[in-house]
């Protein structure tokens, strides 16, 4: 803005927002310039104000690879109202720190509640030309909101989220860890002790299990290191559950591999084996100078905390053609009456399920068919058992000789064993007890005298779904209600039928009862 000030000078007046150095020109309205001209104005900035930020400031203040290992920093860098670097210091009294840890594995600089009552010790001090240093210290590794403050108002950014990773790792408190819920079936409770995790037994697929470094403060590591490692080796320290195995134990699966760190900070130890049973991992941590070495140059070699660790690996699925079956109703049933045959089940590496898995609610995929003589279909049940077998239940009421198709996902049982038939099986399905249902084959239809021959009837038994039965002594009885002395006599043929002979002796017309 220009002013006239009446005695025959001009002021001229701004008020730039952005500090730094300004050309000022001034012209009159004809176009002549003055003899002076193109002023060098400087503008410095204001005083310090909230609006200063966090920033790095040389190698001594960069916020990154925090540790509780020793002095951790972050510099501030001091701005006016406008934005503008402040490039002297003298500012130190009007900051003030609270650096506070959050209560959960993340950054809580949005949510103030997941802020905990544990702080770093913090001290801010003056670098000059216009930043300030913090330093910081803490044995808890994890996250921190850092609120800083200017004159009672938090500056720009505030509050900051900072991360404190773990230090140097204590190979004696470092821990293996990993899931064991799966052997929630598991009958053999006894190989579960202690156990880190539970695999399945495969040929291909790995059974695993996480390390987790932890420092000299009981820090947990989160973050990748390229300069340690752990070394495992793996066996089989019990017998195992493959039927058939004539090896030697232990069995070694693994000797001196080394596992790298994942992006979490974990290291991962697998194996493979296709034999159900309990391993060992033996588990060392070691060290590099560098990220780039030898095996050769590994040292340090301390065995961790919970080394050696187990692992239970479980049989795999059941595999029918490696399963068997027993039980009296495998071969004989009787009409009418349920039955039932035990399974008997191993895995695809022949590794016995029965004793070892809980098997209730593992049912599916099962069928029980059976053929009637006449050819038709009906089926039966299976129901896992908690000792690790299957009940299969059966009732069919035409006896006669049936097909027993025992199958699990359409693959027959014990096929491929040696030395057996396998599915399907012969059943013989016994008629049941004579029953109503028997019958009057024939008998004599001339009038007999008294005293004389007794009168001939023949009877053959059946059970009451009308099957015939096919061997003798069942108990045959006739009444005769007008005569009730009247002898009978039984003569049983060993097949199913019986000979009545009836003695009447007075004459008349009777209806006699037989019963069976």
């Amino acid at each position: 803005t220009l002013t006239d000030r009446a005695d025959g000078t001009y002021s001229v007046s701004m008020n730039p927002t952005r500090s730094g150095t300004y050309i000022v020109s001034v012209a009159l309205t004809s176009g002549a310039t003055l003899a002076t001209n193109n002023f060098g104005l400087t503008v410095m900035p204001n005083n310090v104000s909230r609006h200063s930020t966090k920033q790095n400031y040389g190698t001594d203040y960069v916020d990154e690879g925090n540790s509780v290992d020793g002095r951790n920093s972050f510099a501030i860098k001091a701005k006016d109202a406008y934005g503008n670097d402040v490039s002297l210091g003298g500012a130190a009294a009007g900051f003030s720190l609270n650096i506070s840890a959050c209560t959960a594995s993340s950054a809580c600089i949005a949510d103030t509640s997941a802020v905990s009552a544990r702080t770093a010790s913090a001290v801010l001090g003056d670098l000059g030309g216009g930043f300030y240093g913090v330093n910081y210290t803490t044995t808890v590794s994890g996250h921190y909101a850092a609120v800083v403050m200017y004159l009672g108002e938090q500056i720009a950014g505030s509050p900051f989220d900072l991360t404190v990773e773990a230090g140097t790792t204590n190979p004696l408190a470092s821990v293996p860890f990993g899931s064991a819920a799966s052997c929630s079936k598991v009958l053999a409770t006894s190989l579960l002790t202690d156990i880190v995790a539970c695999g399945v037994a495969s040929a291909t697929a790995e059974v695993s299990f996480g390390v987790r470094l932890v420092d000299i403060y009981g820090n947990a590591r989160y973050q990748r290191s390229t300069t340690e490692f752990i070394k495992f080796s793996t066996i089989s320290n019990s017998s195992l559950f493959v039927e058939g195995f004539n090896g030697s134990l232990p069995i070694t699966l693994r000797t001196d591999v080394t596992a790298v760190s994942d992006d979490d900070g974990s290291y991962i130890v697998d194996f493979t084996t296709s034999l159900s049973g309990r391993y060992v991992s033996t588990l060392t941590h070691v060290k590099c100078l560098d990220a780039v070495c030898l095996t050769s140059q590994f040292h340090g070699d301390t065995e961790i905390s919970g080394s050696p660790a187990a692992v239970f690996v479980m049989p795999a699925a059941p595999y029918a053609p490696f399963s068997s079956a027993g039980g009296n109703g495998l071969t004989t049933a009787t009409a009418g009456i349920a039955s039932e045959f035990l399974l008997l089940t191993r895995d695809r590496f022949m590794n016995n399920r029965v004793g070892v898995i809980d098997a209730t609610g593992d049912e599916s995929g099962w069928e029980i068919k059976l053929r009637a003589p006449d050819g038709q279909f009906s089926f039966g049940s299976v129901t896992g058992q908690t000792n690790g077998s299957f009940v299969c239940n059966f009732l069919v009421t035409l006896s006669g000789v049936y097909q027993l198709t025992t199958t699990l996902d359409a693959q027959p049982l014990s096929a491929g064993l040696p030395g057996t038939t396998g599915s399907p099986f012969a059943l013989y399905l016994w008629p049941g007890i004579a029953s109503s249902a028997s019958y009057v084959v024939n008998q004599d239809v001339l009038p007999g005298r008294v005293s004389q021959e007794p009168i001939r009837v023949r009877v053959q038994a059946a059970d009451k779904y009308g099957n015939l039965r096919s061997t003798g002594g069942d108990s045959l009885n006739v009444t005769i209600d007008a005569l009730p002395l009247t002898a009978f006599s039984v003569t049983d043929h060993s097949n199913s039928s019986y000979d009545l002979g009836i003695s009447v002796t007075k004459t008349g017309m009777y209806q006699a009862a037989i019963r069976v």
